[in-house]
């Protein structure tokens, strides 16, 4: 009698290098930061946070599949589990508090057992720090460029873990480093390309606050109005689009992320969510009627 194929879990456990500790961002930074933020921009970090979760949900440890298909002669299984580490890197200049935030949830709903927060080349700035405390992400480092390329290095001995980069340009070095040590990466390298319609209800301060490196470019919602359909290069280029519910046009709706009056400090990444930090194992086999695999 034949057996399923069976995938096999992953295993290993992945820990700093002791040294790394040395370079820990205090607990004092991440304090201060909270008390220097008001509190409506902690509640953009906050609804971030939570429209994540929203999003995705929250990824099992494990997961096992099992699928015997006999009328087509194939059986299949597969075991995804979390990646053993994932590092999220920025730069000091890096401000953008949702952006950060929405980079940084995925790996926590997919239950990454090391995930660390590295800036690099400095101390992070104080939008980046409100993020790591109301983040809870408790292992935050300071480190620069060839000691990060270093921390690559030691972190892959222990596994394929996952890089997420967030910059201008600056960590491209670090970009190519992974690619030599055969990690995936995710990044950011530029600023998103932002749109409000003109006469929206949002309160701009709040996507100012989030977005201190993308300017907010006006958008005629007589246009939006006049041209429904039309092709609107500021439209269909931007990243996202603050506008009022009764100004969703059809061409609005072609833009990646739309947000609405409430969601000024909410951000998605549109190709990062939690499978970016999970690895999967699949294992193939064959099955017939005349042979069950058990």
């Amino acid at each position: 009698m034949c057996a399923a194929p069976s995938a096999t879990p992953f295993s290993g456990h992945a820990v700093w290098p002791e040294d790394l500790d040395a370079r820990r961002l205090p607990d004092q930074a991440l304090a201060e930061a909270y008390d220097a933020t008001l509190p409506p921009l902690r509640g953009c970090i906050k609804n971030t946070l939570a429209l994540t979760h929203a999003v995705y949900g929250e990824c099992p440890d494990s997961l096992e599949r099992r699928i015997i298909d006999s009328a087509r002669g194939f059986a299949r299984a597969t075991h995804a589990e979390p990646v053993p580490w994932a590092v999220v890197a920025f730069t000091p200049a890096y401000a953008a508090g949702p952006r950060l935030a929405a980079a940084l949830m995925p790996a926590l709903l997919a239950h990454v057992p090391l995930l660390g927060a590295v800036c690099v080349g400095g101390r992070p700035s104080v939008a980046a720090r409100v993020v790591l405390e109301l983040a809870g992400v408790e292992d935050a480092f300071c480190l620069d460029q060839a000691s990060f390329g270093r921390l690559l290095r030691d972190m892959r001995r222990c596994g394929v873990g996952r890089l997420a980069l967030l910059h201008g340009g600056e960590l491209a070095s670090l970009r190519e480093t992974a690619a030599e040590l055969r990690l995936p990466v995710w990044e950011e390298s530029r600023p998103p390309r932002l749109r409000i319609a003109t006469g929206s209800g949002h309160e701009r301060a709040h996507i100012a606050w989030g977005h201190p490196d993308a300017p907010l470019t006006e958008i005629s919602s007589r246009e939006l109005v006049a041209q429904p359909d039309a092709f609107l290069p500021d439209i269909h280029e931007a990243d996202a689009i603050f506008c009022d519910p009764e100004q969703e046009t059809p061409s609005l709706r072609r833009a990646p992320l739309v947000l609405l009056p409430g969601m000024e400090g909410c951000w998605l990444h549109a190709d990062l969510s939690p499978v970016f930090f999970t690895r999967t194992a699949t294992a193939l086999g064959t099955a017939t009627p005349s042979v069950p695999f058990l």
